[in-house]
């Protein structure tokens, strides 16, 4: 489907008016605060909306995404982001979120090189070549793909774990860090957190 750009504002003035008359009050508190309890860290795709899948309104949520949701400790933006969350917000849980049929996995897996996006997800193709001790043969193309979309999760879960900041905070306050997989097939999110 392709939207004209005009039209993304009569979408917003729609939505806005639809808002408004469920609750009057909506935006007018909704600038008054921003106190959520979760960071959502997501990949990128457009097919993933983050809102809309847990069915919750503006400022419920802090959301950081990046393709194939990758939390790099030499990642800035990330890494601003996460200590923004956790000493301004004081966020109780962090949600990394990957999703099956995920482009940044598919570039991982992909022999042919595309540039900057080799370098952004090197640590997937790190990882692929660690998990290939015979487990690709025993999937189909797809459960492959899906495997890793799920060790991808797991593995940032970890990286998220070894920040001195995220470590301090689980102690001072039970930050929690979680791992979910989003099933793009039929729209239904999964808790794969490792123990």
């Amino acid at each position: 489907m392709c939207i004209k750009y005009n039209e993304f504002f009569s979408r917003n003035k729609t939505w806005a008016e639809q808002v408004s008359r469920a609750n009057p009050d909506f935006f007018k508190q909704l600038s008054k605060h921003h106190e959520p309890d979760y960071l959502w860290l997501g990949c990128s795709d457009s097919r993933v909306p983050v809102n809309e899948m847990l069915g919750i309104l503006p400022g419920e949520i802090f959301v950081h995404r990046n393709i194939a949701n990758q939390a790099s400790e030499t990642d800035l933006s990330f890494r601003a982001v996460l200590e923004y969350a956790i000493k301004q917000l004081n966020i109780k849980h962090i949600l990394v979120v990957g999703h099956y049929a995920c482009g940044g996995v598919t570039a991982a897996l992909n022999e042919n090189r595309n540039g900057i996006v080799d370098f952004w997800v090197q640590d997937i193709i790190k990882l692929v070549s660690n998990k290939q001790s015979g487990l690709q043969e025993k999937m189909s193309e797809d459960e492959w793909h899906d495997y890793i979309c799920e060790q991808n999760v797991i593995q940032q879960v970890n990286n998220i774990n070894q920040i001195p900041l995220v470590k301090e905070a689980k102690e001072k306050s039970g930050l929690s860090v979680a791992g979910w997989i989003y099933n793009i097939r039929n729209g239904r999110l999964f808790d794969i957190t490792p123990n």
